[in-house]
C-alpha cells in the first residue's frame, strides 16, 4: 500500500502561486529602484546644520611704497681750464707693454673750483710733461737712442737666464731741468734681479739735454719696455 501525503500538507498545487508572487515583487522592487533619486549632495552644504559652508579668504591689501627719487647734485664748473700744449703736436698717450717702441704716460692737471676760478693743486714747475715744444734729447737722438743705450748695457743675469726667465720690464723716469734722469719707477717687472738691473743702467747713464717750453727747462717723464728673451 503505497503512502500519500495529506492534501493540505501538499504544497505542489501552490507552486504557480508562488511564482506569480515573486513576480510581482521583483517588479515591485524594479520600479522602486529606477523611480528613486541618487542625486549626491552638492558641495558646501551641510546636512547636520542645513547651512552652505563658504570658504572666505580674507584679502589682505598691498601698498607700494613709493621710491624716493634721488636727487641730482650739479657738478661744480670749473670756468678757467689751463694747459700748455702746441697746437701742431697730436699727443698719443697709449702704452703698449709689448711693443718695443717707448711710449710716454699721460699726466692729468687736477684743478679745484672756487667760486669762479680753478686753483691748480700742483704746481707747473713741479709737474713733469709728456710733450713739449722743444723734447729732450740724449746723444742727438730721442728716446729711440736711448732705449738702444739701455739694450746695449744691460746684462742679463746668468742664474736668470740659466732659470728661463724672459718678459719685458716696463720702466718709468723723468728727465729732469738738468737733463739728469730722476724718479725711477719700474711699473710692472719680470724678476728682481732683472728689475734691479735696468735700475742700474738708467742710475749710470749719461745725462740728456732737458726739455724746453717757452724757453724755459721743463721736466718730462718717459716709460720705456727692455724686454729680456732667450736667443
Amino acid at each position: 500500500m503505497l503512502a500519500k501525503k495529506a492534501f493540505s500538507a501538499d504544497l505542489e498545487h501552490r507552486k504557480v502561486f508562488f511564482m506569480e508572487l515573486g513576480l510581482c515583487v521583483a517588479l515591485f522592487v524594479s520600479i522602486v529602484a529606477f523611480e528613486w533619486n541618487f542625486k549626491e549632495p552638492e558641495a558646501g552644504i551641510s546636512f547636520a546644520s542645513g547651512k552652505v559652508a563658504e570658504d572666505v579668504t580674507e584679502l589682505i591689501p598691498i601698498v607700494e611704497e613709493p621710491q624716493k627719487v634721488p636727487e641730482v647734485v650739479q657738478p661744480s664748473i670749473v670756468s678757467d681750464e689751463f694747459r700748455i700744449v702746441p697746437n701742431n703736436v697730436s699727443l698719443n698717450n697709449n702704452v703698449d707693454f709689448f711693443d718695443s717702441e717707448p711710449t710716454a704716460d699721460p699726466v692729468t692737471v687736477v684743478s679745484i673750483s672756487v667760486g669762479t676760478k680753478a686753483v691748480e693743486d700742483v704746481k707747473e714747475d713741479d709737474l713733469p710733461f709728456i710733450v713739449v715744444e722743444d723734447m729732450p734729447t740724449f746723444q742727438n737722438s730721442g728716446i729711440e737712442g736711448f732705449q738702444k743705450y739701455v739694450m746695449k748695457n744691460v746684462v742679463y743675469n746668468e742664474a736668470a737666464r740659466d732659470a728661463g726667465t724672459v718678459g719685458t720690464v716696463i720702466v718709468e723716469f723723468v728727465i729732469g731741468k738738468t737733463g739728469k734722469i730722476e724718479d725711477i719707477k719700474i711699473l710692472r717687472g719680470v724678476d728682481p734681479v732683472l728689475d734691479n738691473e735696468v735700475v742700474r743702467v738708467l742710475k749710470n747713464a749719461p745725462g740728456w739735454k732737458p726739455g724746453y717750453q717757452r724757453g724755459n727747462p721743463v721736466k718730462v717723464k718717459f716709460t720705456l719696455p727692455v724686454k729680456f728673451a732667450l736667443q
